[in-house]
């Protein structure tokens, strides 16, 4: 009884400190539309795209910014409840907790003719009730451009960069005392020509990973080790054989080197790599009802590290969206790609994903989800596998363009040959969010 009443107390005490944040928020983005309620509301289309649109995003609830010269501004803050019942995604003596997440946000976009520019800033300020040893900090800010050279080329740059924390269901997680936070960049330029029904594509990309050091019940787990840059060049040849689909074949070299000493890697390994992956495939487009692409090919990697296996097999991945009906629209996805880990006397693993996904408009601002997802992921050099199954359903209910809520529950479950590495995970969460 009294544990039930501990309970009680800390669930009344959370909502009530979510909803005074959320008082606030909603206060100070009313002033701030103060004036807008004259602008002109789009009627909806009976056009399955057009539809599908504002089903992300209806017209009538999308937020309409604030121009400054060329730009639009779009601030958002989201303030989200999050019951975790096994917050250490641990295979036994689950912890559960409440968790309150605040999320402010800003995005920037251009309104020029030929060119664009986006900008997008935001951060997570994430609060545990009881564990409070996992409470952080994440920030990412993000900048992308597109020039339009001439009609038939164009070209993209973009830069990110991400403080983030390490989830703690990661295959890598090193059980610190707080969550293993990491730096991330990444850097992309490319190109794309189409003079008619052909098209050349070349794109060059670099994702640069920091991880900390972290602190265990056993002292300290270090981390350079698992820093790292990888490099890839993509090329691409498209021809357009039907209006708006192009049958492809892309070719993508790959290059991971880890910051290490020449010694190597903790466990003694050299863990650089270089590999490849060659796929043909198809856009998708049949009459605008179903739409996405698909591809098959080969991919191989290679280790510096004579003890580390190589690895290869047939590369596939995917997306289709098929609009049911105008109120209806699945989405189904497939995946199969070299993953990395620093897991001992592994070099890598072959990660194959699925996932399914259902959104359903059960009135003008009431919008339904269900998504079920599974992966295997299949460990080089050692005998590991994972197979993770999750579902999940949620709700969005949008009250007007500047407010909405959303409510979900999601249950994973991971089943894996490593000892200690199973978890199940319930989480049920509800999120407020207020935007101009």
């Amino acid at each position: 009884m009294t544990a039930d009443m501990d309970m009680a107390g800390k669930l009344e005490e959370m909502v009530g400190r979510s909803i005074g944040y959320m008082a606030a928020v909603f206060a100070g983005v009313s002033m701030i539309s103060v004036g807008s309620a004259s602008a002109q509301t789009p009627t909806r289309s009976g056009d399955v795209e057009q539809r599908q649109q504002q089903r992300a995003g209806s017209e009538d609830y999308r937020p309409i910014g604030a121009r400054i010269g060329s730009f639009q501004v779009f601030p958002r803050v989201a303030l989200s409840e999050e019951h975790n019942d096994n917050v250490y995604a641990a295979a036994t003596d689950e912890k559960s907790d409440f968790v309150t997440t605040f999320s402010p946000s800003i995005g920037v976009q251009s309104d020029f003719a030929r060119h664009s520019l986006n900008l997008n800033a935001g951060a997570e300020i994430v609060r545990y009730a009881d564990y409070g040893n996992d409470d952080h900090e994440n920030y990412n800010i993000s900048v992308g451009s597109g020039l339009e050279a001439t009609r038939a080329l164009n070209f993209d740059l973009s830069a990110a960069y991400r403080l983030d924390h390490e989830d703690r269901s990661s295959p890598d997680d090193a059980g610190g005392i707080e969550p293993t936070e990491y730096d991330r960049t990444d850097l992309a330029a490319g190109a794309r020509y189409r003079p008619g029904v052909v098209l050349l594509g070349l794109r060059g990309e670099r994702r640069s990973f920091n991880y900390d050091d972290v602190s265990t019940s056993g002292g300290t787990t270090n981390n350079d080790d698992r820093d790292r840059d990888e490099y890839r060049i993509i090329g691409e040849v498209g021809y357009e054989y039907l209006p708006d689909t192009d049958a492809f074949v892309r070719v993508t070299y790959e290059t991971v080197s880890y910051e290490v000493e020449a010694a190597g890697d903790d466990g003694g390994l050299d863990r650089d790599s270089n590999g490849y992956e060659v796929v043909a495939g198809t856009d998708l487009d049949f009459t605008g009802v179903t739409t996405g692409e698909i591809f098959a090919g080969y991919f191989s990697r290679s280790y510096d590290d004579a003890t580390l296996s190589d690895s290869n097999g047939v590369a596939f991945g995917g997306n289709v969206r098929w609009n049911v009906t105008q109120l209806t629209t699945i989405r189904g996805g497939v995946s199969r790609a070299v993953r990395e880990t620093t897991t001992a006397n592994s070099s890598g693993y072959v990660s194959t994903a699925f996932n399914v996904r259902v959104d359903h408009e059960f009135l003008r601002n009431l919008n339904g989800r269900a998504q079920i997802s599974y992966s295997k992921d299949d460990y080089d050099g050692i005998t590991r596998e994972d197979d993770t199954v999750a579902a999940s359903v949620g709700a969005r209910y949008l009250i007007n363009r500047n407010f909405n809520a959303d409510l979900g529950y999601e249950h994973r479950e991971r089943s894996s040959d490593s000892a200690g590495s199973d978890y199940t995970i319930n989480r049920i969460r509800l999120v407020l969010t207020a935007q101009f």
